[in-house]
């Protein structure tokens, strides 16, 4: 008769266990994709209400925990925000993040970016040439090998031959 009950008890803290493991996992896990886009939408309100420690913190974070599973559309914007931060503070930094964030959005989807482009304001304009820009620059790189011929590098003018 113990034993029953002890097995029971044993059982019941068992289901207990396997209960709280599955409310924390669900707890921890990845964040939905509306909250996420909560978390840009909130990074860029602190941008233009000039709270850029907030907005750094924020893209930080999206950044380092979740790089991997944001969409085109959530990298672009985060991009967008580096670039506004790059004009307050850690201009190479900001610069960096906000690079990263674009080129990856951008091997994404190319179709989507081009969708993004169009729902730019006119003043994130500059911020967006300027990603673009330093993404084709990093992404093509010339090739410095190609042989030239020593005359089309330098004409040497008649007087002093």
């Amino acid at each position: 008769m113990i034993n029953k009950i002890i097995h029971h008890i044993y059982l019941f803290i068992v289901a207990l266990c396997a209960m709280l493991g599955l409310i924390v996992a669900q707890g921890c896990g990845k964040p939905s994709s509306a909250e996420i886009n909560a978390s840009v939408t909130d990074a860029e309100e602190a941008v233009r209400s000039d709270h850029q420690e907030a907005a750094a913190k924020i893209c930080r974070q999206l950044v380092e925990e979740h790089f991997s599973t944001l969409s085109e559309d959530e990298l672009g914007r985060l991009a967008i925000v580096y670039m506004k931060l790059s004009e307050s503070e850690n201009y190479d930094e900001n610069v960096a993040e906000a690079t990263q964030c674009f080129r990856q959005a951008w091997k994404l989807s190319t179709d989507s970016m081009r969708g993004f482009t169009a729902s730019l304001s006119p003043e994130d304009l500059p911020h967006f040439e300027m990603l673009r820009r330093l993404s084709a620059s990093i992404d093509r790189r010339p090739d410095l090998m190609e042989a030239q011929e020593p005359d089309s590098l330098y004409v040497v003018p008649d007087s002093v031959k």
